[in-house]
């Protein structure tokens, strides 16, 4: 006969007939007694008075009861408080004393799942000090992972408040929802008025946990904050250690090697391994190279290594070369700094950068960088171990290149010591000239030719294939092109990109291979002031000869030209004594004979060998 929602529900259910009286206690209604029952009219005044007596007698039996029940379950919090504030004063590792806490959550609030963790307000990643669960639920993707921590953020760090969810209608974590948990709650754990971790409990079945446990958890929470210190401080402390250990690691292995390839390969491995990155790459700069080229790496390819190198100013390695500091990266996809296009960097596998400087005695001779294939927020002390590990490379990387510069140097001396051998053993000309553009390819590394001064020019005389190739002129005239110039000035003249220097001859430039031969270095071959010709030296286009290599190239040229003169005095000595010879034997042969014609005959025969040509007499008559 009532139209209210609970006689609708009485009725659907089948009760004609209810009786509710309440309980009071000090004029507050604590409880009720309700009777229900299948046939109408069933209750009478009787029955209810009857009941409201009883009722009577047990307010105080309720009071009673509930207060008994708070005793209880307030002992029962100041017991797991008690055991977690021991479990936290304890000498227990972090990872020990959050599997205590953990099962001693799990005792008090029965779950299917637990978990203690922290979010990262940088990079909204969570970090999980322990997890213990009835049921597997399978690793978050990049984008669950983000929501997650973006929603903890904003329904727990921020407001500092617990969430407690028993139908999954109104479950805010998809990733629990979609893996079977129907009710969870979320409690965090602060210090100094922040929240620094979180609690959650979860559980495959509706209606799981109460608003009591909610409160419980909320007192438990309450002492892990000193817990969530202590284990990040205990945590920070056992990675520098553990990277200190590997960064000595690291160090003794670079010293194992003296050769300079080997190395930087050490040296690109221990880096990865040291900062978890997943390329590297080592750039050195070379005293004797225009361009910034890297000298090792691991995992890039090369299209994008000649990207750097092409695109050196735009990249931020200047930068670091100014600043003297390492630069970060944390992602690229949202970092105006980063110059390339981001696809070429997804193609790459690249989200995130660190560059350091490589310093060696105060001077920047490179820079070690390393990649992430995905985004990662450095923290302070791992930057500072890799600046630490990137000051022990730059110390290996200078001794390789000292002692490659030692043993160079002497294979240098050596050569020279058999070039001279080998020009004073020669007095052909021809074979002199094959000796000097050999013996100086052979020592600077690259291509040698020589052109020979004859009168106001310059004659192409020897060379090596690459060079005669692009020695195309056979006559240049003396001020032309670079050669032409240092036969000129006597001084070596030199260019370390002949398609751009304007005072190349265009037509040799045509003709080169300017990856092997587009640098070039004309040195005269002088002797007491007199020039005898010049000699090009050929490198690899960008090349900038040093001061060591202009000087070898001096001596060089000064010995070849002692050599070409020698030579030369040798051959003219040579056709000066067959002349003389000639002239004897003609001296012979007309003492011996009488007949005109067989002394005619005599002097040709003679005239034509000792002036290598043909002669001929002509006799006047009359």
């Amino acid at each position: 006969e009532h139209d209210s929602p609970l006689a609708k529900r009485f009725v659907e259910i089948g009760v004609r007939s209810v009786l509710g009286i309440p309980i009071m206690q000090n004029d507050r209604c604590v409880a009720h007694i309700i009777l229900n029952h299948r046939e109408p009219e069933i209750f009478t005044d009787e029955h209810e008075k009857l009941l409201v007596g009883i009722a009577g007698h047990l307010g105080s039996a309720i009071r009673n009861a509930i207060l008994f029940q708070e005793v209880e379950e307030k002992a029962s919090r100041l017991e797991i408080v008690d055991k977690i504030a021991k479990a936290i004063g304890s000498t227990l590792e972090p990872k020990e004393l959050f599997r205590t806490i953990v099962r001693e959550i799990r005792d008090v609030v029965p779950c299917e799942r637990c978990s203690i963790a922290t979010v990262d307000p940088a990079t909204l990643k969570r970090r999980y000090w322990h997890i213990e669960s009835n049921f597997d639920i399978p690793a978050p993707t990049d984008e669950d992972e983000f929501e997650g921590g973006k929603r903890l953020l904003e329904l727990i760090y921020e407001p500092k408040t617990s969430l407690l969810s028993t139908d999954p209608a109104d479950m805010p974590w998809p990733h629990l929802k979609d893996n079977g948990v129907q009710s969870s709650l979320v409690i965090p754990i602060l210090m100094d008025n922040k929240c620094v971790a979180h609690i959650t409990l979860s559980n495959q079945k509706t209606e799981a946990f109460t608003r009591a446990q909610q409160g419980l958890l909320q007192d438990v929470a309450a002492h892990l904050g000193s817990a969530i210190l202590n284990a990040t401080l205990y945590q920070t402390s056992e990675d520098r250690a553990s990277r200190l250990e590997t960064l000595q690691d690291m160090t003794r292995k670079l010293n194992e090697d003296i050769d300079l390839s080997d190395r930087l390969a050490r040296i690109a491995e221990g880096g990865k391994i040291l900062l978890g990155a997943s390329k590297c790459m080592v750039l050195v700069q070379q005293d004797n190279s225009a361009n910034n080229k890297p000298l090792y790496s691991q995992g890039l390819s090369q299209n994008y290594l000649d990207l750097i190198t092409n695109n050196f100013d735009k990249t931020l390695l200047p930068e670091v070369h100014k600043i003297r500091e390492p630069v970060t990266i944390s992602d690229i996809s949202h970092d105006p700094r980063y110059p390339f296009p981001i696809e070429l960097a997804a193609k790459e596998g690249i989200a995130s950068v660190l560059i350091v400087p490589l310093i060696y005695k105060e001077n920047i001779i490179g820079t070690i960088s390393f990649y992430w294939e995905k985004t990662v927020t450095l923290t302070d002390a791992e930057v500072a171990m890799g600046k630490a590990f990137a000051d022990q490379a730059a110390v290996a990387i200078e001794i390789a290149r000292l002692f490659r510069e030692t043993e160079e140097h002497g294979r240098r001396l050596g050569t020279l010591v058999e070039v001279a051998q080998r020009l004073t053993r020669g007095l052909d000309l021809t074979d002199v000239l094959s000796s000097i553009t050999d013996a100086t390819a052979l020592v600077l590394g690259g291509e040698a030719g020589i052109r020979l001064r004859e009168g106001n020019e310059l004659v192409r005389a020897a060379g090596t294939p690459r060079a005669l190739r692009q020695m195309t002129k056979l006559r240049i005239l003396i001020g032309e092109g670079l050669a032409g110039r240092a036969a000129e000035t006597g001084k070596p003249t030199f260019a370390s990109d002949i398609s751009t220097d304007e005072r190349t001859i265009k037509e040799e430039v045509a003709h080169s291979n300017l990856g092997l031969t587009g640098s070039q270095i004309s040195v005269p071959l002088s002797l007491e002031s007199r020039n005898l010709g010049v000699f090009n030296i050929y490198r690899e286009l960008g090349h900038v000869f040093t001061e060591e290599e202009r000087n070898l190239a001096t001596s060089l040229a000064d010995q070849a030209a002692v050599a070409i003169e020698n030579a030369r005095l040798y051959q003219e000595a040579e056709k000066r004594g067959k002349r003389l010879e000639t002239l004897v034997e003609v001296a012979q042969r007309l003492t011996r004979g009488l007949d005109i014609p067989d002394v005619l005959n005599a002097i040709t025969e003679a005239a034509a060998d000792g002036f290598e040509g043909e002669s001929a007499i002509r006799i006047r008559e009359g």
